[in-house]
């Protein structure tokens, strides 16, 4: 038996803002979204405290700072290879 997937065109319209207010917030459904990877994904880095910051209204109410989301995915840039070249130069 299918299982019918609930879709808000609102998602894509957020993720396609070009000019994006860097404290709006989104929910966990569309920062999985944005960061292409799923919702089991996103709630483990949560757990292991290693992807994006989130923010909790109460108990229960979770979102990330689109921001957040964005120093997220600079930080987890690999280095290019000049970076890599002057650190093998230092040691």
């Amino acid at each position: 038996m299918d299982r019918k997937v609930k879709y808000d065109r609102t998602d894509d319209a957020v993720l396609r803002q070009q000019s994006v207010n860097p404290n709006q917030l989104l929910n966990k459904e569309q920062a999985a979204k944005f960061l292409s990877v799923s919702l089991f994904t996103l709630h483990n880095w949560r757990a292991k405290k290693k992807g994006p910051r989130a923010v909790y209204f109460g108990r229960r109410c979770l979102r990330y700072r689109y921001q957040d989301i964005l120093d997220f995915i600079e930080e987890s840039r690999e280095p290019e290879d000049s970076e890599v070249q002057n650190d093998d130069k230092n040691t």
